[in-house]
């Protein structure tokens, strides 16, 4: 192997060396985002799941949304 394509794979390599650490950094980003986020992401989907009730009806959520409001 010539010493510039001994050079090219020794750079190849330390690309992709270079690539799975960030990699691994993403992950734990990432990991660390959704720690932080889960009771906001809880929140939202309970409200979601609320607006939903509310446009197919209402049914049982009728009556706790007037004591709620005051009605």
């Amino acid at each position: 192997m010539s010493a510039r394509a001994e050079t090219l794979q020794l750079r190849l390599e330390l690309l992709k060396v270079r690539a799975e650490l960030e990699r691994a950094e993403l992950r734990a980003a990432l990991a660390e985002v959704r720690r932080a986020t889960a009771g906001a992401r809880r929140a939202a989907s309970i409200a979601s799941r609320i607006g939903e009730a509310v446009v197919a009806g209402g049914g049982g959520l009728a009556p706790l949304l007037g004591t709620v409001a005051g009605h």
